[in-house]
């Protein structure tokens, strides 16, 4: 008997247009769904309880429609500032269903672990409403009472206790002269991206939940062969989409493949870190923004002293991380970045319009120069509605595409990407249409 979910009346799930196809907006949500989950947040080792999750699902959140009804759900209440333990465990329940009656006092684990039960990739919770999880571009209620500013601030505390000694931070302090607070913390075993933000006297928190394993391109229903993008021995690749487009999840595929299979010394730049890469056969330094260092510029500048090969950059986002990228892919460095635009042509026009126009020529000469790669994505559901697919467009610089950039003539890019599939070049439009033929989307 399927598990059943008290479903919101919003509905985002606005389908995007397709060809003549307008890209689609910012509320693509991220391919970091859930991975799939064999255990709870709070599992024996934390509690003398266990919940006994029943879901399994794919990167993107297919849901196994025979999964158990049965779900023993521990729950805490008044949400406890020190580290939770069987003492704290006041009352465990069976429940048949995901629609019973709402639970009181459903405290941060509890909202997660039915999160995670569900597939989400994300968590919203806001003074005055229910909490709410995003499965596959919809978003549902989910079964917390309804969160006033003392469940809110509970909530806050508790990130901080899990951040403990990996944070100077306190939230509560850091917000007093801040309007938002980003992080990234691990829940008994699963990362979660923390932002807050100041809302009305109260706060309002999104939580991104990060797969706890890195898939593989493949495993990210992506070619196999944009692994040729890590074949680079130098130079700028970018990766880039709208937000949510699972931009992040992708470029962690890609260096990921590096550590696994090559002795490289990679150093990341990221803001929070998200993925952790397991210990293999490259040397992988993480360094968080606002933690490990405080300026895009200088965090490059200092890794390129450390002698890597590789300089993964979470966001390029004005030109001053754009030149220090740059200098680093003239230097002999693999630079992979990411930026927020949907298409390759608007990637290129994006670059050259972050400088001023008295450097507008030297922009061009080096971006034609360094940039070696330009992959673009999006996220479609599948045509199962279960799940979502990304389409993708792949550039790379070759003679005709550098002449294009020193001319400016942008309106010619898609024209050789269609031209030059030999070459391995991937138009938007050609993807989407082979995927739909084949019912994929």
């Amino acid at each position: 008997m399927p598990i059943k979910t008290v479903k919101s009346t919003l509905n985002l799930n606005q389908q995007v247009g397709v060809p003549g196809i307008d890209r689609p907006g910012d509320r693509d949500r991220d391919q970091q769904s859930v991975d799939k989950i064999n255990k709870p947040l709070l599992d024996s080792e934390n509690l003398e309880s266990k919940m006994i999750l029943s879901y399994q699902g794919d990167i993107y959140g297919d849901v196994d429609n025979d999964a158990s009804t049965e779900l023993e759900m521990t729950r805490t209440e008044n949400f406890p500032v020190s580290p939770l333990n069987s003492s704290d465990v006041l009352v465990t329940s069976k429940v048949s269903k995901v629609d019973k009656p709402v639970i009181k006092s459903y405290n941060l684990i509890d909202i997660l672990n039915e999160a995670l039960q569900i597939g989400a990739s994300d968590v919203h919770l806001s003074l005055g409403y229910r909490a709410f999880a995003r499965k596959n571009k919809k978003l549902v209620m989910l079964r917390s009472q309804i969160l006033n500013n003392q469940s809110i601030q509970s909530y806050i505390n508790e990130i901080n206790r899990f951040l403990g000694n990996n944070s100077s931070v306190n939230i509560f302090s850091y917000l007093v002269n801040n309007d938002h607070y980003d992080t990234a913390v691990d829940i008994f075993g699963h990362r979660i991206r923390v932002n807050i933000v100041k809302v009305s006297g109260s706060y309002s928190i999104s939580l991104r939940l990060i797969p706890s394993k890195i898939r593989s391109l493949e495993e990210l229903k992506l070619p196999v062969n944009l692994e040729n993008l890590i074949k680079f021995k130098n130079g700028l690749v970018l990766v880039t989409g709208s937000t949510g487009s699972g931009k992040s999840t992708t470029l962690a595929a890609l260096i990921n493949k590096i550590n696994t299979t090559e002795t490289k010394k990679i150093i990341t730049l990221e803001d929070p870190v998200e993925y952790i890469y397991p210990k293999s056969l490259s040397l992988v330094v993480q360094r968080n923004f606002g933690t490990d260092f405080y300026d895009w510029k200088d965090g490059i500048k200092s890794a390129m002293r450390q002698d890597p090969n590789i300089i993964l950059i979470g966001e390029i986002r004005d030109s001053e991380t754009l030149n220090a990228c740059l200098n680093a892919a003239e230097t002999g460095h693999l630079v992979f970045a990411t930026l927020h635009t949907n298409s390759a042509s608007a990637t290129i026009q994006r670059l050259i319009d972050m400088f001023d126009s008295e450097q507008k020529s030297y922009a061009k000469s080096v971006i034609a120069s360094c940039l070696r790669a330009v992959l673009t994505q999006h996220l479609y559901p599948a045509f199962d509605g279960n799940s979502m697919i990304p389409v993708i467009e792949l550039l790379y610089v070759n003679h005709a595409i550098q002449n294009i950039i020193k001319q400016e003539l942008f309106e010619q890019i898609n024209n050789v990407i269609s031209t030059s599939a030999s070459e391995g070049m991937i138009l938007f439009e050609n993807y989407y249409n082979s995927l739909k033929a084949k019912n994929l989307i």
